[in-house]
């Protein structure tokens, strides 16, 4: 009866509030299927909650293997009977790495000889990145000092590209620079470029690069297929950028418009996650001998990784034309190179035999699309090869040796290729001490081994005519008085 009297008394109200309350739940149903305020502002706020949650969010050094309490002596090791090659290694370092050779700020390249002698470094401060520029549209711990190098690559000037990616922001593509033999800065750019930088024949950068699709949209570009974005709550937009000598950006494709246009919208569905459909990690130019093998395509066009997708395409030079898409050998792969026979090689990270490890140096036609196992060999039970990510290879100029950079174990192997074997191992172990004076640490360990992130083959002419590097300057190994201090 008191309901039946409440409801005599205030039926107006009631039913007011009710009206109200459908008018809210209909408008919430309409606005979330069609994205009407407020459901953008909420979606960017989770999105940048589930972000910011995944971030490292910690004081660490970067690319770190694991610390080590009694510096390794034998950095450098021929695993079998010493060979004398003439050419040197361009190995890739980064900020606070090698203190001893680059005092303060560290070598983020150095050139040495299969000893551990070095002839070059280069060296560049965190704090003259991006002059004047600011990082918008990052969150976390935007700043210089979560900035490290990633990879770089040389021009026959001695100019070295480097790019950067980043360690407690979100996200984590950068930018990238040139700096002259000296290390002096001709250019640095926050342009969200990633990975493993190419050098061109001309001289021009080739990088790839990222935008941040923030919430993602329900669909990628033009077509019914789902984004399926349920990790990160933003999709990485990737594509390519090419930069010239000077520093202007010459040439900008995203991958989401060349695709559409090329009707391959299978390379977006067919991903393991829908925040990162396309995750491009190396770039570079095809020779003469792999442009004869492609119908269309010319020496100059440009070949890149997907890994999200284990896909290796061919885009022209100029326009937006795909040549060439491969598919099927290769799982997450990394870091193609081109050879005089007109192949590929690239380090497959996820294609190879878990009893062999599970990652190879695969080489593919492109032709057939098919693959051949480089190292480990078919049937070899003795070597072992495993990156889950990352990993590098480049090729000797003869196309008979590849340096195999196994960034997660902090390892540049030699590999005959011609054998199927290593021939050479360098670890890549440097002193924390910059590291530690920077952030104030005291501690009894000193050294770490660190992600290898590159290594690459450079001719001893290069370095004295190009470089000036007639004589050692330094060592990558331990100081006898390091040692003896930590023993």
């Amino acid at each position: 009866m008191k309901l039946v009297r409440f409801l005599e008394k205030h039926l107006s109200a009631v039913l007011f509030g009710l009206s109200i309350l459908s008018g809210a739940y209909i408008y919430g149903v309409v606005s979330y299927k069609y994205e009407w305020f407020p459901v953008p502002i909420l979606q960017k706020a989770k999105a940048g909650y589930e972000a910011w949650r995944k971030l490292e969010a910690k004081e660490e050094i970067f690319g770190k293997v694991e610390y080590v309490a009694v510096p390794k002596e034998d950095l450098t090791t021929w695993l079998v009977e010493p060979r004398d090659y003439d050419d040197l290694l361009l190995i890739t370092g980064g900020f606070e790495e090698q203190p001893e050779l680059c005092p303060e700020v560290g070598c983020i390249a150095w050139i040495m000889d299969r000893q551990g002698n070095v002839y070059h470094t280069w060296s560049v401060s965190r704090a003259d990145l991006f002059d004047g520029q600011e990082f918008e549209g990052f969150s976390g711990q935007p700043g210089r000092d979560n900035v490290n190098v990633l990879g770089v690559d040389l021009d026959d000037n001695g100019d070295l590209v480097v790019t950067f990616q980043a360690k407690n922001m979100f996200p984590y593509h950068i930018g990238s620079m040139r700096i002259d033999r000296n290390s002096k800065i001709l250019w640095s750019f926050i342009n969200h470029a990633h990975h493993w930088p190419y050098v061109a024949d001309n001289g021009e950068a080739l990088l790839p690069w990222a935008q941040l699709e923030q919430p993602p949209e329900q669909y990628i570009g033009p077509t019914r297929i789902e984004t399926n974005c349920s990790i990160l709550g933003a999709v990485y937009e990737e594509g390519f950028q090419i930069f010239d000598r000077a520093g202007e950006r010459i040439r900008a494709v995203r991958f989401e418009d060349l695709f559409v246009q090329n009707g391959l919208m299978g390379l977006a569905y067919s991903v393991r996650e829908g925040c990162d459909p396309y995750h491009i990690n190396g770039v570079v130019e095809i020779n003469e001998a792999t442009a004869a093998k492609i119908e269309g395509a010319e020496a100059g066009d440009i070949a890149m990784s997907l890994r999200s997708s284990s896909s290796l395409i061919v885009v022209d030079r100029h326009d937006d034309t795909i040549h060439r898409v491969i598919m099927g050998p290769m799982v997450a792969q990394h870091s193609p190179v081109v050879t005089e026979r007109g192949t590929f090689v690239l380090f497959d990270n996820l294609g190879g035999l878990a009893s062999q490890g599970g990652s190879r140096i695969l080489e593919i036609d492109p032709v057939s699309g098919l693959g051949t196992s480089l190292f480990p060999l078919a049937g070899d039970t003795e070597h072992y090869l495993f990156s889950e990510e990352q990993g590098l290879v480049r090729l000797s100029e003869n196309n008979e040796r590849a340096l195999v950079s196994v960034s997660e174990t902090g390892q540049v192997l030699e590999v005959d290729l011609l054998e199927g074997r290593p021939i050479w191992e360098y670890l890549n172990q440097t002193s924390l001490s910059a590291f530690q004076r920077r952030i104030g640490q005291v501690t009894d360990v000193n050294y770490a081994l660190m992600e290898t992130l590159g290594a690459d083959y450079v001719s001893r002419d290069f370095v004295e005519t190009v470089l000036g590097g007639t004589v050692p300057i330094g060592a990558v190994q331990p100081r006898a008085s390091d040692r003896n201090h930590n023993q």
